[in-house]
């Protein structure tokens, strides 16, 4: 009874805990790629979600053109370079468990939206 006790304890505490953004990706045949990232609506890792997603689906492009001969190893090393940067940002921003986000958080964000910035301009893509 007691073991019982304590593995319901233990899944009701795992059910409180707030999920941390778990990028996915998807892919299929014919050259069709989706990419999400799951997270809480309303809070601040909701606002960096489109970040994240942005990140993986550069770097799956990047990997494809490059595989393609559409873009040299320099180009694809810079486009990694400034998606990991963008990462690491965005990693660093999402920290804490604000609803609100702080001054630093938003910088970080602004710091990543560059970096993807970078890449997209690398692989000559339009927003």
């Amino acid at each position: 009874m007691r073991a019982i006790l304590i593995l319901l304890a233990a899944a009701v505490l795992a059910a409180c805990a707030p999920a941390p953004v778990q990028p996915i990706q998807a892919a299929a045949q014919g050259k069709v790629a989706g990419f999400g990232t799951l997270t809480s609506f309303g809070d601040w890792e909701f606002q960096l979600a489109p970040a994240y997603t942005e990140v993986k689906a550069l770097g799956h492009q990047a990997a494809v053109r490059f595989s393609a001969g559409a873009i040299n190893l320099a180009t694809a090393k810079k486009i990694q370079a400034s998606l990991d940067a963008a990462q690491i940002f965005l990693d660093q921003s999402r920290r804490g468990n604000a609803k609100e986000p702080t001054t630093e958080q938003r910088l970080l964000l602004i710091e990543a939206q560059f970096q993807i910035s970078e890449a997209r301009n690398l692989l000559e893509i339009k927003k």
